[in-house]
């Protein structure tokens, strides 16, 4: 794959991707005109995608996804929930947002442009801000191990850390069982946290040699730091100048993209706590069916089916007392009742505090012991 910009021309190669590249721009036939400014870079486009282009962006997307499973990229399983308000911004409704054909296809594609991106500035040896996802730890990969262990799964790996193709295979074969949900929840707590560098060391869960953050500098501070360095080496800077200039400012840009995320995250989910707890408030006493998503000692975290989720304290279950399984299972010894990640159980909703965004259930009456 080639991209022009003025003198400057960019090789990009991709194993067994680049026909895959060729192709979709030999039909698509799309000519870019690039200009450059400090603030970005930004590509118009002359003629606009039509729909009889669709049958080539579509076979593009169908290698691209081939040779991300043939990488044995994960494909872990994760729900969004979509919160419905009402004029005067109060939670009226919550409901499982779905993705499109459409949607898949233009992640995909943005996948490779963030990896051509990263591929230019390790081959340019530029200064750079990489996303960077490392292999999970010893301590996050023990309690793995006892996870699949607890549901009866084989945990023996070639190595130590298990390759990303481990992992999916295990994924793929839980798939439609009743440990699907356990096995997806399990696998996301012991991924490590991804995050901003100035260094390349790989993307361990898409399998990615080269990997960035580039497609969405409107919205996203190290997209947009990565366009003023490509900008700035595409209008002709030398790499000595370059080096001067966006050493210091990468590694902070990275340094800093990678604490806001953190805080950005934390503040994400509070808020949408607050507004799925507003939203039960006004289901109290009400009956649903939901799913164990967290099992503690103290009790069980039950998530319903559009997302709210809530805790059901111990003693609800039952007044024998319980026992706890590796972080899976609660137990009562007397009645040898069991309450196992990823079983379904009928609750009620019987508290709901918006300020702290907590959610209280209580099994429901016609189930319990």
């Amino acid at each position: 794959m080639e991209l022009q910009h003025g003198e400057a021309r960019v090789a990009v190669g991709f194993e067994r991707g680049d026909e895959c590249v060729d192709l979709f721009f030999r039909r698509l036939g799309a000519e870019a005109d690039t200009q450059h400014a400090r603030g970005g870079l930004f590509v118009k486009a002359h003629r606009a995608v039509d729909v009889a282009q669709l049958p080539a962006m579509t076979e593009l997307y169908e290698k691209r996804l081939a040779l991300r499973k043939a990488r044995g990229a994960m494909d872990i399983e994760s729900d969004e929930a979509k919160l419905v308000m009402d004029e005067e911004g109060r939670c009226v409704d919550i409901v499982k947002r779905t993705r499109g054909v459409s949607e898949c296809m233009i992640e995909e594609f943005m996948l490779l442009a963030n990896q051509c991106a990263a591929h230019f500035a390790r081959v340019k040896q530029i200064p750079f801000v990489y996303r960077v996802h490392e292999e999970p730890n010893g301590e996050k990969l023990e309690r793995l191990h006892a996870l699949l262990q607890a549901c009866g799964i084989n945990d023996h790996f070639a190595k130590d850390v298990p390759t990303p193709k481990e992992l999916s295979a295990i994924l793929e074969g839980v798939r439609g069982t009743s440990f699907e949900e356990i096995i997806n929840t399990g696998m996301l707590r012991c991924m490590s946290k991804a995050c901003y560098e100035e260094k390349p060391k790989g993307h361990y869960g898409l399998v990615l040699k080269d990997y960035a953050h580039f497609t969405s500098p409107i919205r996203r501070y190290p997209d947009l730091a990565i366009h003023r360095i490509m900008t700035d080496l595409l209008s002709g800077t030398d790499k000595e100048t370059m080096a001067i200039r966006y050493t210091d400012f990468a590694a902070q840009a990275a340094k800093q993209s990678s604490e806001r995320e953190v805080i950005a995250v934390q503040i994400e989910r509070k808020a949408e706590d607050c507004y799925k707890a507003e939203y039960a408030r006004r289901h109290l006493g009400e009956c649903y069916e939901g799913i164990i998503s967290g099992v503690t000692q103290r009790g069980l975290f039950v998530e319903l089916e559009n997302g709210v989720e809530g805790f059901v304290p111990a003693s609800s279950l039952t007044a024998t007392g319980t026992t706890l399984t590796e972080g899976i299972r609660l137990s009562d010894p007397v009645s040898g009742k069991n309450w196992n990640l990823g079983d379904s159980m009928m609750i009620t909703i019987v508290r709901a505090d918006v300020n702290l965004g907590k959610v209280d259930f209580e099994v429901a009456p016609e189930n319990k012991q």
